[in-house]
């Protein structure tokens, strides 16, 4: 007697797709990390360079010292002041810069408090501070 073969082939397991190499399935988790890290810096820098404060509840906008013809950019500096919750002078010392020494300053901070923007003026030597903007804020 002769021993027939089988002529079917055992059963195969179906191959495997090829691996994607290591690296391109890193790739777009990598990417969307970046992205989202990127987002969060802006939008972090964002709220500090406008001058957000969630302890405030004040949003300053702008802030300057100035004679009206000599003007210092004193945005930042007011923004860190209000933020540390600290009462401060319109004067050089406490502003950091003096744009015309000698003469008498003004300082003019723009802000926007409860959905409203205010006007905030104080001549050198007076006092601010986020109590002192949010009662001035009230009708």
């Amino acid at each position: 007697m002769t021993r027939r073969r089988n002529p079917r082939p055992p059963a195969l397991a179906p191959e495997p797709e090829p691996a994607a190499p290591p690296e391109a399935n890193r790739l777009p988790v990598l990417l969307l990390s970046l992205v989202g890290a990127v987002v969060a810096i802006l939008l972090g820098w964002n709220l500090i360079r406008t001058g957000h404060s969630p302890t405030t509840g004040l949003h300053i906008i702008s802030a300057t010292y100035s004679t009206g013809v000599h003007v210092a950019e004193v945005t930042d500096r007011v923004n860190d002041l209000l933020c540390s919750n600290a009462v401060f002078y319109a004067h050089p010392d406490s502003l950091g810069t003096d744009p015309s020494p000698g003469w008498n300053k003004q300082l003019t901070i723009i802000y926007e408090y409860q959905g409203h923007h205010h006007l905030f003026t104080t001549g050198e030597g007076g006092t601010v501070s986020a109590d002192i903007l949010r009662s001035s804020a009230q009708p």
